[in-house]
């Protein structure tokens, strides 16, 4: 398959996504903050930018210690400010991104390009991911497994030294993302 080819059935593919994950989330669009929303937002945005980011990089009692988690909450805050609406749809925007990286890894897995869109379609429209969508703070696991896979197609594509450090961003963002060391490792030692 020749690089035009393989570029448009890439961006196929993400419009595919990303209309299914607006298709079937676009409600959390009017869901107005809630639960720790204000507080991540207030805290870690529109302060001093020094402030803000001496508060992304050090511990603080307000949340976990997620510097690249953090960090998004800098950026969109201080963009978006309280327009709830471009959370959300920036979090829709890290799914498809996610579901479309899901592709790319089991398409390197499978070389089955019809099996990959369809994983990443169920991985798209499933609703267990109610709560990263609709709840602003509960991106934390999106952002962490949007690099976690990342990390894994980098390292399927024998670039281990940027998948180590994808990686370490993995984990700066959720310490959920410790289970890719698990990933790894059975890649590594049981399928490879």
């Amino acid at each position: 398959m020749n690089f035009k080819t393989r570029l448009w059935e890439n961006i196929f593919v993400f419009i595919l996504l990303f209309t299914l994950s607006f298709s079937f989330f676009y409600k959390s669009l009017n869901v107005f903050f809630v639960q720790d929303d204000f507080i991540l937002i207030d805290y870690f945005s529109q302060n001093s930018l020094f402030k803000d980011l001496i508060n992304v990089l050090r511990y603080q009692s307000v949340t976990h210690w997620r510097p690249l988690y953090n960090l998004y909450f800098l950026i969109s805050g201080n963009l978006l400010g309280k327009f709830y609406p471009g959370y959300h749809s920036f979090t829709l925007m890290i799914h498809a991104t996610l579901a479309f990286m899901i592709f790319k890894v089991l398409k390197l897995l499978t070389k089955n390009a019809k099996a990959s869109i369809l994983a990443a379609i169920i991985y798209t429209v499933h609703p267990s991911h109610f709560v990263s969508i609709f709840w602003i703070s509960g991106s934390a696991t999106t952002i962490g497994f949007l690099f976690l896979v990342s990390s894994f197609y980098l390292y399927l594509k024998n670039q281990k030294k940027w998948a180590l450090v994808i990686f370490a961003l993995s984990l700066l963002a959720s310490e959920a993302m410790v289970v890719g060391t698990v990933i790894f490792a059975t890649y590594e030692f049981l399928i490879k």
